[in-house]
């Protein structure tokens, strides 16, 4: 059982200021570091709670992005509440550059561990995965199974539409496509929020295999607020917001 909303298929257990002021109005106007919890469902049953962190590296364009999760009595026999994730990236002005991305189930075990370092010098992504070495060729929009929603969340803010995205699964580089869906208005434990709504699943995949669906509300930084994992037109896993703690004093408006 997973809890960590990502794309891959197996799990380890489970995104203004900058240097120049004007640089991070370009690449990310709007992001706002915040922490924020999700209650968690698996086949419409309580799995535990979900939290995401994103965190600005002091007044430069370097993010963290970290989940942690909090699983209920019951799936803590499958998931471990040391299971960790984490990726730091900056903002570009077409996008994110992952600069290292780490996974742990919080065990001992290589095979569930990850570490990944991004060299955009020399255009090589190294470390390990799932316990063995990995080296591949860094390409355009490269991502790993955690800066490929940040890569979501920094577009968005910037005024750019969710596209087409690599990410690193295991050792491999697959493509996922964003579609944007419209709009829905939705109730939430931070309030009834008007939302984008857009869907995400492998390229070619033609609706086979499993799809995201992801409700972001642009009053509130364009936070994620609800995302629902399906698979053979059923929903697998289902996250919903039940708060946001905003780390910088102002505010986002009211929805």
């Amino acid at each position: 059982m997973n809890l960590l909303p990502k794309h891959s298929t197996t799990a380890v257990g489970l995104a203004t200021l900058a240097l120049l002021l004007g640089a991070v109005a370009t690449h990310a106007e709007g992001l706002a570091p915040y922490q924020a919890r999700y209650g968690t469902t698996f086949k419409g049953i309580s799995v535990g709670e979900l939290e995401l962190t994103l965190a600005r590296q002091g007044t430069t364009d370097t993010w963290n992005y970290e989940t942690r999760v909090f699983p209920s009595f019951l799936a803590s026999i499958v998931v471990n509440p040391k299971s960790l994730e984490h990726s730091t990236f900056r903002t570009t002005s077409t996008g994110i550059e992952p600069l290292e991305y780490s996974a742990t189930d919080g065990g001992s075990l290589l095979e569930n561990q990850s570490t990944l370092h991004y060299d955009w010098t020399h255009g090589r992504v190294t470390g390990q995965s799932k316990g063995t070495p990995l080296d591949l060729a860094l390409e355009p929009s490269i991502t790993d199974p955690l800066s490929i929603r940040a890569a979501a969340l920094v577009d968005l803010n910037a005024g750019r539409t969710p596209r087409e995205y690599a990410m690193i699964d295991g050792h491999e580089i697959k493509h996922y496509v964003y579609r944007a869906q419209g709009t829905d208005r939705i109730k939430t434990a931070v309030g009834d929020l008007d939302t984008v709504v857009y869907t995400s699943e492998g390229k070619g995949a033609q609706g086979r295999g499993r799809s995201w669906k992801f409700w972001f509300a642009p009053t509130l930084h364009y936070l994620l607020v609800r995302a629902e994992q399906h698979e053979d037109n059923a929903t697998r896993l289902t996250f919903m917001i039940r708060w946001v703690h905003w780390a910088e004093p102002e505010a986002p408006a009211k929805p």
